[in-house]
C-alpha cells in the first residue's frame, strides 16, 4: 500500500511508514519497526507516540519489554471522525476572525489540481447561480473523479448555471446546466466563471493550471454585465 494515502488521511510520513510495516508485523517491539522502516530508533519512538496518540497502535509490557500492537484499520476511520468534529467545534470561532476583516477587493491565485478543486468548492459553498464564459470539459480531463463529485453535488444544490462555450467545444453537461455556443474567435482559451461577488479564471492552456480568482462586487458585476450581453446575442 502507498504511504502517502495515509500521508493525506493526516498521519506524517515516518507515522505512515511505521504504521505499515506494523500493520505487516502485528506486534512488534520498537527495534524491529525500525528494522522494517530503515528509520532511526529515536524516529520510530516519535512515530509511534504520534500513532499511540491518533488511537492506531496500542502497547503492552510483556517480561519487561514494550511491544506494539497494531489497532484495527477500521480506527482510521474513527480518526478521521474525530478530526471532524474537533473542526466543527472551532470552525465558529475561525469563521468569526474571517468575517471581522473589512471586505477590500482582493486577488489570489491557486496552481495545479488542487487549486482547481479549492475554486470549484468555493463555488459550491457560496451555493448561488453562477455564468460563465468559455465552458469546457478540461475538469473532467484533470480531475475525472473530483469533477464527478463536483456536478453530483451542485445537482444537489440545485445550482444552476449558464455558459457560454465555443462551437464545436466540449462542456460539463449537468441538468441544472443551459448552454450556448458562440464562435470560437469571440472566446479565448481560459474559462472564466462569475459566482456571488467573484470571478474566477481558469488557465486550463499553462503548466502547472492555474486559477486567478477575483473577490470584487464591482469586477463580477462588470463580467455578469458583459455575460448577459453575449447571452442574447448567442443561439
Amino acid at each position: 500500500m502507498d504511504a502517502d494515502k495515509l500521508v493525506a488521511l493526516g498521519l506524517t510520513k515516518r507515522e505512515a511508514r511505521a504504521y505499515l510495516a506494523l500493520l505487516k508485523l502485528e506486534e512488534a517491539k520498537a527495534g524491529k519497526i525500525a528494522e522494517q522502516t530503515k528509520e532511526d530508533r529515536t524516529n520510530i519512538y516519535d512515530s509511534l507516540k504520534g500513532l499511540i496518540k491518533k488511537g492506531l497502535v496500542s502497547h503492552i509490557i510483556k517480561n519487561n519489554k514494550t511491544y506494539y500492537r497494531i489497532a484495527p484499520p477500521e480506527k482510521l476511520k474513527d480518526y478521521l471522525e474525530e478530526k471532524g468534529k474537533t473542526l466543527q467545534e472551532i470552525l465558529p470561532s475561525l469563521n468569526k476572525i474571517y468575517r471581522s476583516y473589512k471586505p477590500k477587493p482582493l486577488i489570489e491565485v491557486y496552481e495545479g489540481k488542487e487549486g482547481i478543486k479549492t475554486v470549484l468548492s468555493d463555488i459550491l459553498r457560496e451555493g448561488k447561480d453562477f455564468v460563465g464564459f468559455g465552458a469546457t470539459d478540461r475538469a473532467n480531463i484533470f480531475l475525472p473523479e473530483f469533477t464527478r463529485r463536483y456536478l453530483k453535488a451542485r445537482e444537489e444544490k440545485k445550482i444552476k448555471a449558464r455558459q457560454l462555450y465555443p462551437k464545436g467545444g466540449e462542456v460539463l453537461r449537468s441538468k441544472f446546466s443551459i448552454f450556448k455556443a458562440i464562435p470560437k474567435e469571440f472566446l479565448g482559451p481560459a474559462t472564466t466563471l462569475v459566482y456571488g461577488n467573484k470571478v474566477a479564471v481558469f488557465m486550463w492552456f499553462i503548466e502547472p493550471l492555474v486559477v486567478v480568482l477575483i473577490k470584487n462586487k464591482e469586477a463580477a458585476k462588470a463580467y455578469k454585465n458583459q455575460f448577459e450581453f453575449m447571452w442574447k446575442l448567442a443561439k
